[in-house]
């Protein structure tokens, strides 16, 4: 129940912010929401081809040195065109 709940907030999330963001920045927007919740969302919208995901360096100190960065868009992407990694 809380991943239907946790995809609509988070395209909520998209539409609000309307910039790209990753899984940390989605954290601090909805606290309330598990990491695991918003993985499987941002993978939801992945696999359904409603966001696009590229690598780049990651700001917060000792953590993983690259992160994906996640744009939402309204309409469906090419395949060719969701993953930038």
């Amino acid at each position: 129940m809380a991943e239907i709940r946790a995809v609509s907030r988070i395209r909520k999330c998209f539409e609000e912010n309307s910039r790209p963001l990753t899984l940390a920045e989605i954290k601090e927007l909805l606290p309330d929401l598990n990491s695991n919740d918003i993985s499987m969302a941002l993978c939801y919208f992945f696999k359904q081809r409603y966001v696009k995901r590229e690598k780049i360096p990651n700001k917060i100190p000792r953590k993983r040195k690259t992160v994906y960065q996640y744009t939402y868009f309204n309409e469906k992407l090419k395949k060719e065109v969701t993953d930038a990694s």
